[in-house]
């Protein structure tokens, strides 16, 4: 699954919407040809994930959900997601919304300007550089989850959560 660079003419900004359900992802950035790159393996009894994108005149919009299983089952989704984004000097508003999986985020050249975050039952580990840091909001939302969140020394950030009751 991948949104070609060449599918991006004129574009300054990306808002990134990302549905993981349970499954488990990594996201990293990495110098490829395209924009985003999701190597996604999920269980052949699953409807497929999907990623669109559309574009206006505020930029790009790319919304990624992965595979939804197509009956009830006791055992864990085994939904596996790999995704890259270039290292692009496009600025981002992500938003990472995370069920019961596990999640890793390594951000460290990225131009974010908001990072929005969701984790359910899950967790999530979310690493950024001094350039990756959001220049606007930071938000997180945790249920019974575990967010770590590591931010660069001598970056000075406040940082807005909700807590259920899960650890941050």
């Amino acid at each position: 699954y991948t949104i070609s660079l060449e599918d991006c003419e004129d574009v300054e900004e990306v808002s990134l919407d990302m549905d993981f359900g349970a499954g488990t992802f990594t996201l990293s950035e990495e110098d490829i040809e395209d924009l985003i790159y999701v190597d996604a393996k999920f269980p052949q009894n699953a409807d497929e994930p999907t990623l669109e994108a559309s574009q206006d005149d505020e930029g790009l919009e790319i919304e990624f959900t992965s595979a939804s299983s197509k009956g009830f089952y006791l055992f864990s989704n085994e939904s596996k997601y790999d995704i890259l984004l270039d290292t692009t000097d496009f600025l981002y508003d992500i938003d990472l919304n995370l069920g019961a999986g596990d999640g890793d985020v390594v951000l460290k050249n990225s131009k974010i300007r908001n990072l929005y975050g969701e984790v359910g039952a899950g967790r999530m580990g979310v690493t950024l550089g001094v350039d990756s840091t959001p220049t606007e909001d930071a938000r997180f939302t945790v249920g019974a989850g575990k967010l770590k969140l590591v931010l660069p020394q001598r970056v000075g950030y406040q940082v807005e959560y909700d807590l259920g009751v899960g650890t941050i």
